[in-house]
C-alpha cells in the first residue's frame, strides 16, 4: 500500500536560528504539531514538536526569546520517500521510536507522516482480514480444506500482528486489544 495517501503535505519550516516563541507561534498558528528545521541549504536537519517544546524548553526553564530551534529540535531526521510503501514509515518509526516521519520527494521535504494518521488504516486492514477470514471459513469447510485455511489465517494474523506490535505507542493498544479479540473469534469460527 503506497504511502502516498497517508501523509500530509503541508508542514511549516524553519530556519535553526528561529527562537522557540516564534515556532510555538507557528505552531498555534497551523495547528501543527512539529515544524521542520532547515539548514542554511535548505535541507531538514531536524523536527521541534510540542513536546519538544514542553520538555526541552517549558520543563528546563529555558527562555523562549533566547532558545533556538536548533538547540531543541530532534535530529537527525528520519525520512522516508512518497513512493515508499505504508510497512516502510511503521518500520523506520518502530525503529527509531518515534511517532513522526519526514516524507521527501527526491531530497525535498514533501510532507510528513504521523503513527496516528496510520492507525486508521491499520484498522481497516484488521477488518477486511476478518471479513476475509469468514468467507474463507465458510468455503473451506464446505471444500474440506479447513486445515489450510487455518493455517493461511493464522500466519496473515502473527505477520499482521507484528506490524501493530512495530507500531508501538500507547495509541496503538486498543488496536492490539481489538486484534486480539477478533483472532480469538476466528479461531473458534474455524475450528
Amino acid at each position: 500500500m503506497p504511502l502516498a495517501a497517508h501523509y500530509r503535505r503541508k508542514i511549516p519550516s524553519v530556519p535553526e536560528t528561529t527562537l522557540v516563541e516564534e515556532i510555538a507561534a507557528i505552531l498555534e498558528r497551523d495547528r501543527a504539531g512539529c515544524v521542520v528545521v532547515t539548514g542554511k541549504d535548505g535541507s531538514a536537519t531536524g523536527l521541534v514538536t510540542d513536546r519538544d517544546l514542553a520538555l526541552r524548553v517549558v520543563a528546563r526553564g529555558r527562555d523562549p526569546e533566547r532558545t533556538t530551534a536548533v538547540a531543541i529540535m530532534s535530529h537527525p531526521v528520519v525520512t522516508v520517500a512518497g513512493s515508499d510503501p505504508l510497512e516502510r514509515a511503521i518500520e523506520q518509526m518502530a525503529h527509531h521510536s518515534i511517532r513522526r516521519v519526514l516524507v521527501t520527494e527526491g531530497s525535498e521535504p514533501a510532507g510528513i507522516v504521523l503513527l496516528d494518521d496510520l492507525l486508521p488504516e491499520l484498522g481497516s486492514e484488521l477488518r477486511d482480514l476478518g471479513e476475509v477470514a469468514h468467507r474463507k471459513g465458510r468455503k473451506g469447510r464446505r471444500a474440506a480444506g479447513l486445515p489450510q485455511v487455518r493455517e493461511e489465517m493464522e500466519t496473515r494474523l502473527q505477520d499482521f500482528r507484528v506490524r501493530l506490535e512495530l507500531a508501538e505507542g500507547k495509541s496503538s493498544h486498543p488496536l492490539l486489544r481489538e486484534f486480539d479479540s477478533l483472532r480469538d473469534r476466528l479461531r473458534r469460527m474455524l475450528d
